[in-house]
């Protein structure tokens, strides 16, 4: 009974996405999300002999639903009613792509919504009839759990794809990666900001065909879910490997995959844990000589 009101709920929260996007714009703009509304059609359109059992009865329930034309809505603790707040509070990494797809989007509702927040105490609140100065709520006191980061990467449609991480390698890390695109880039040369950033050099060589050659660098320690690591400048080279191991430097074990990047671009990768200790492994296939001493900014 407790599994099968779980699975109700879920699909509840689905259909509420429904409504929240039927809403206007003043509960912080869903079309400002650039979320595209959850599909409950493609959940009832899949084959029920190849599904999980806890699948068939979410495809069975989408249909009655369909069946129906009852979407529900609303209120925070009527029994059987998926609020947004419920919506949001839902596990990404189990979810299927289009439940993500609307946790993302309750969560964006709620965090651009009327709740003031701050990062590394950037942002205060101003009175001006008194002058008083109130600090701001942080983000991650708020909302522990969820990346900010994530919040804007996941408004791309590509997000819930495959081809948006890089796979190259075909091993399931537990660690994501994702290659900043052009548009992705310009927005980390602020956020020093509001995040921790570390700006240095490191030694980055020339790889050789076994991939053992690479250097490590920039050991730290996760202040959050997820990281950006941008070699900016490496002369002599167009392009470098990165790959994040967790551990101490030299002695960890990897964890995301790797990647090829064009020099002053970087990565962002998820799903690191909090406290854990983390450096990167870097090389280059284009240097014109041995090695190179290349600069670089992490923010975490």
């Amino acid at each position: 009974m407790k599994k099968i009101r779980k699975l109700m709920s879920a699909l509840l929260a689905m259909s509420l996405v429904f409504s929240l996007l039927a809403v206007s714009a003043s509960a912080a703009g869903a079309e400002e999300t650039g979320m595209l509304p959850f599909n409950l059609q493609a959940l009832a359109d899949q084959d029920l002999e190849t599904a999980s059992p806890e699948m068939k009865e979410a495809i069975m329930l989408a249909r009655r639903l369909l069946a129906s034309g009852s979407w529900v809505g609303g209120g925070e603790a009527q029994e059987g009613v998926f609020s947004t707040k419920d919506l949001a509070a839902m596990d990404t990494k189990t979810a299927s792509p289009e439940l993500r797809n609307a946790i993302m989007l309750a969560r964006r509702l709620i965090v651009y919504g009327s709740q003031g927040w701050t990062v590394g105490g950037a942002v205060s609140e101003f009175d001006k009839e008194t002058g008083e100065v109130t600090p701001l709520p942080e983000f991650s006191d708020l909302w522990p759990e969820w990346d900010l980061n994530e919040l804007s990467l996941s408004k791309d449609p590509m997000y819930y794809t495959d081809t948006f991480w890089t796979g190259a390698s075909g091993v399931n890390y537990p660690v994501k990666l994702h290659v900043l695109t052009e548009k992705e880039r310009p927005s980390y040369n602020y956020e020093w900001n509001y995040y921790a950033h570390t700006v240095s050099t490191a030694y980055l060589s020339k790889n050789n065909a076994a991939g053992t050659n690479g250097g490590v660098c920039s050991p730290f320690t996760a202040r959050r879910t997820s990281a950006v690591f941008l070699l900016t400048s490496a002369p002599g080279a167009t392009d470098y490997n990165v790959q994040l191991y967790r551990g101490l430097p030299g002695q960890g074990e990897r964890v995301s995959d790797y990647a090829k990047v064009a020099v002053n671009n970087g990565v962002y990768f998820l799903g690191l844990t909090v406290g854990e200790n983390y450096y990167l492994k870097i090389s280059s296939g284009t240097l014109k000589t041995d090695a190179c001493t290349a600069a670089y900014s992490l923010f975490y």
